[in-house]
């Protein structure tokens, strides 16, 4: 078994904190234009609540690119219906 560092266990919170951000500012109704996603906003929303997670920019931005495309990918680009159904939690 693979002992838990703290470099492990930073990385394992900095990406569970990012999802529930993620799945909170998919809730937001602020961060829609026209009834989709305003990727700007909800980037702004989950950079402020979980970048200081990870150890740099481009570790968040990796993870958070791929919640980005996992969400088109379940949506195929369409907003859910039930936002009570975390997007990252949603399988194909």
């Amino acid at each position: 078994m693979t002992p838990v560092t703290k470099e492990r266990f930073k990385c394992s919170y900095a990406s569970t904190t990012l999802e529930h951000a993620f799945h909170f500012a998919l809730k937001d109704n602020f961060n829609y234009d026209d009834g989709k996603p305003n990727w700007n906003f909800i980037d702004s929303d989950c950079y402020a609540e979980s970048a200081d997670n990870f150890v740099d920019d481009d570790e968040f931005y990796k993870e958070f690119d791929a919640l980005c495309a996992r969400y088109v990918q379940v949506t195929n680009g369409s907003i859910i219906a039930d936002k009570g159904q975390p997007a990252y939690m949603m399988t194909c």
